[in-house]
């Protein structure tokens, strides 16, 4: 199952992703699984960040943080991450634009 693949989790500071045998990557994402970094909601829009334990091939390096913007009649948009602090950016700069207050009038 899976040989040459590796398991991406986060270390033991729970924020900095580090590669790691297939049997020790499951046995924490049955303790773990997704893990919130932040979660922001406005009355049509929501902003989602999670790290996302990922199986990939050894010498792979995936972006397993993922911020999901959703915005009522809007398509779902996501932004992927590398690091616990791009993560955040992300999800920051999202929250911001989302709670913006539309610069355009709507038409009636």
């Amino acid at each position: 199952m899976l040989e040459g693949h590796v398991c991406w989790i986060l270390g033991p500071d729970g924020r900095t992703p580090v590669a790691v045998d297939l049997a020790r990557g499951a046995a924490w994402m049955n303790a773990h699984g997704p893990v919130r970094v932040a979660l922001d909601a406005g009355p049509s829009w929501e902003v989602s960040t999670v790290f996302l334990a990922r199986f990939v091939p050894e010498g792979v390096r995936p972006d397993p943080f993922e911020t999901r913007l959703r915005r009522r009649g809007a398509p779902n948009r996501t932004e992927p991450g590398a690091t616990w602090e791009e993560a955040e950016g992300n999800h920051l700069a999202a929250v911001a634009a989302l709670a913006r207050p539309d610069p355009l009038p709507r038409p009636q």
